[in-house]
């Protein structure tokens, strides 16, 4: 592949996930109470071009949400 040829090895795929898997991602603390969920679930969705986050669709609020690593 062209990643190979530019960075000399091969590429880590146990980092991809597949379009539409499950993932959790976290409630920040202001919306989070103290015996409430700490996290849902949303829909994996794409890589972001600019930085290392994830796109993911919250079927919840039926938004997009970008998910940090």
């Amino acid at each position: 592949t062209s990643y190979e040829l530019i960075n000399k090895r091969n590429p880590n795929l146990q980092l991809l996930e597949p379009f539409g898997c499950p993932c959790e991602i976290m409630i920040t603390k202001e919306q989070v109470s103290k015996f409430g969920e700490k996290s849902h679930e949303v829909y994996f969705l794409d890589y972001s071009v600019d930085s290392p986050n994830k796109h993911a669709f919250d079927k919840r609020t039926g938004t997009i949400k970008e998910c940090y690593e």
